[in-house]
Formats: structure tokens, sequence, C-alpha cells
């Protein structure tokens, strides 16, 4: 069973941005521990009461940025920055991102190529093999 966070602690929660601290530690704990389903459900149930949560955000998109969904994690880092314009941890996160999101594109470019090459390789060979068998032909023709 999950356990929820009891917000009746919290006076007005319309006057809250963010969680409170223990409640944003036992996030931390889940995404150390790589609980990255349950941190997920815990931070989407978060978000109802804390929509403009800049920490939640970034939270949320490390846990992306873990599971290798590097566009998400972008949006979700560019959104935490739009809440709190004052964020390095979000900075930095969402350069992580786009470092990685890179990497995986170059890696992606070179997949591509060796494809082409090895088309073309196909091709040619495809090519070579249709006259070598002309010219064997040929050479029973003329015997």
């Amino acid at each position: 069973m999950q356990q929820r966070f009891d917000f009746s602690e919290i006076q007005n929660l319309s006057d809250c941005t963010d969680p409170p601290t223990p409640r944003i530690m036992e996030l931390v704990n889940l995404y150390e521990n790589n609980e990255l389903a349950k941190l997920m459900d815990q931070i989407s149930s978060l978000l109802i009461y804390y929509p403009k949560s800049s920490i939640l955000l970034n939270i949320c998109g490390t846990a992306y940025s873990a599971l290798n969904k590097f566009d998400l994690a972008i949006k979700l880092f560019e959104k935490s920055i739009d809440q709190k314009k004052n964020n390095p941890e979000a900075y930095n996160n969402l350069g992580i991102a786009y470092q990685k999101l890179e990497k995986i594109f170059r890696v992606f470019q070179k997949h591509i190529l060796i494809l082409v090459i090895v088309i073309v390789c196909w091709v040619n060979s495809n090519k070579q093999l249709k006259h070598t068998q002309r010219l064997l032909k040929l050479s029973q023709i003329s015997h």
C-alpha cells in the first residue's frame, strides 16, 4: 500500500509552492534507490497539490532522464526553470539531458552512416555479381 503524505499540516495549500522538505527527501530517497516507478507515482500525486513546484518538476525530469526519456526530461527541466529562474540544479540537469541526447543522436547518426555504407556495398556487389555473370555467359557463348 502506498503511503500518502498528510497534507493536514499545511494551512493553505494555495500559498505553498513546494511540498515540505521531509516529503522532498522521501522523493530523493526513492530516486537514489532507483525506485523510479514509485517515485513517478508519488510525484504525479503531489503535482496535483503543487502544480508550480520547481522542485517536483526538476525531480520528475531527473527520473525521466534516468529512464533515458530525455525529450520529456528536457521539457520538465524547462518548466522547472520557468517556475523558478534562479534554479542552478535545473539548469545543470537540463544541460546534462541535452548532452546525453546529443550522444544518442551521434550514435544514431553513426549507425545510419554504417547502414548506408552497407547498402551501397551490397548494391555495388550485386552489380558486380551481375556483371561477372554476364561476362561468364559471354565467355561460354564464344567457346
